[in-house]
This record gives structure tokens, sequence and C-alpha cells, in this order.
């Protein structure tokens, strides 16, 4: 009905939705995963939102939030759990990103329920997560894996965007695109404690900006919003903005 909600993905394997303004559940769990729900994301397919969730069982499902209903079957591929799902687009036509405990990240069409292509390989561990971005109007996936590394795709013709970005000493656990002082930045954060800051501008070459390290503590989610860059720790929420002097923080009560 055009209101905001908010999904969350459990460990007792459903998927729940909320009414952010009342903080209350939205109708009964969305059930169907064996096991726990790892990721979800939102995404629009033929002008309809469409939710997405990815589990321990190795499936992606796909879920109409309106009637919170299953929209097809499961999207099965991956060897292993699914730690990331993210919608974007590739040449104009939606498209669902899949990051698995494989080492893979699969595309999928979303109308069909179909894989769009083969898998992207690269990671030679799990894939942690995928977000999508825009870069001068073009759409870009990163994945951040086990592998330390964090990778750039071109999601129409499913080959790299130039070499590994690295720099993290331990597993990538988290990407994100957004935008600061008007250009595009893709920030990524660690197991190593770290959160590293990349101007994917030209994506054959990202320039590492900045980074935080933020040890001991675990960065285990990052997002970019009104020029900040926030991590989800396990002590709490931290707010850093890019800046000449990244040890200007403002810490957040999670």
């Amino acid at each position: 009905d055009g209101r905001p909600v908010l999904a969350s993905g459990g460990d007792d394997g459903t998927v729940r939705l909320w009414d952010p303004a009342t903080r209350e559940p939205v109708g009964e769990p969305l059930t169907g995963h064996n096991g726990w729900v790892w990721s979800v994301a939102f995404g629009t397919v033929d002008g309809r939102p469409v939710l997405a969730s990815g589990g321990r069982d190795g499936t992606v499902r796909l879920w109409d939030p309106a009637t919170r209903e299953p929209v097809g079957e499961p999207l099965t591929g991956h060897n292993g759990g699914v730690w990331s799902v993210a919608f974007g687009t590739a040449g104009g036509r939606p498209v669902l990103a899949s990051g698995g405990i494989d080492g893979t990240v699969r595309l999928w069409d979303p109308t069909t329920g179909h894989p769009a292509g083969q898998p992207l390989t690269g990671h030679n561990r799990a894939v942690w997560s995928v977000a999508f971005g825009t870069v001068d109007g073009h759409p870009v996936l990163a994945s951040g894996g086990s592998d330390g590394t964090v990778r750039l795709w071109d999601p129409a013709t499913r080959e790299p965007a130039g070499e590994p970005l690295t720099g993290h000493n331990r597993a990538v656990l988290s990407v994100a695109f957004g935008t600061a002082g008007g250009h595009p930045v893709l920030a990524s954060g660690g197991r190593d404690g770290t959160v590293r800051l990349w101007d994917p501008a030209d994506p054959r070459r990202p320039r590492r900006m900045t980074h935080w390290d933020l040890s001991p503590s675990t960065p285990q989610s990052v997002c970019i919003g009104e020029g900040l860059v926030f991590i989800a720790c396990p002590d709490g929420v931290i707010a850093l903005r890019p800046a000449a002097d990244p040890s200007s923080t403002e810490r957040r009560p999670a």
C-alpha cells in the first residue's frame, strides 16, 4: 500500500516484516527456508516490490511483500549457504545477485527465476557480501570474500572490472556503494577490524581513499548515507565522515 516496511531474517528460518513507524510486525512470518536466513533485500520487478532472501539451506527465495506469499520456486544453484543477496540492473533489466559459501557470485533474472548466465568466479573462498552501485551511469557489482579481496564486476557482461581490491588481511564481511561529496564511493568492512573507502570512478583502477582501524571491534555491516559511512559492530553503530582526519568518529547506540 506504499507504506515503508522493514525485513529481517533470523536463525529460526523465518523472514519477518515490520512497520518501522510502529515497530510492530506486519502479518505472519514468511516461512520456507530450512535453517538460518542470512540476508534479505528489497527490489522492484515490473514496477512491483519484491523481497529476496538467502539462507543457510543454499536457496534464494522471492516473496511478494504485499501478500507475504512466495513468488515462484526457490532459486537453487549454490553449493552451500547463501550469505548475501542484492538487487540491481544489467542491460536495463532487473537482476538479482547472490553470494555464497561456494565462493561464487550468481546472477538471476527475478522475472523468470532463472540464472542469468554462468556463475561469476574469482574468489577462492566464501563470498560474504554483494552490492550494486552506479558509476558514470553504468551499473557495477561489488563482492567481498573470505579471501580478503573486494572484486568489481560488470553485471551486463559478467566479466571482472579490473583487478581485485586488496588491503584487508582477513575476510571482507560487507561492501556498500554510496556517494560522498557528490562522487561515488565504495566501502568495505573486514574481519581485520578495518573499514576501507574506495573511489570507483574508474572501476578498472579504483583508488583507495582512506581507511579506519576499529579493532578490536569487527565491522559486520557497512552502509553509506547523508555523507556518512555507518558501520554496525558488536558494540554499537559508528558513523564516520570521510575527511582528511579519519579519526573523527561519532558513536551511536545500536
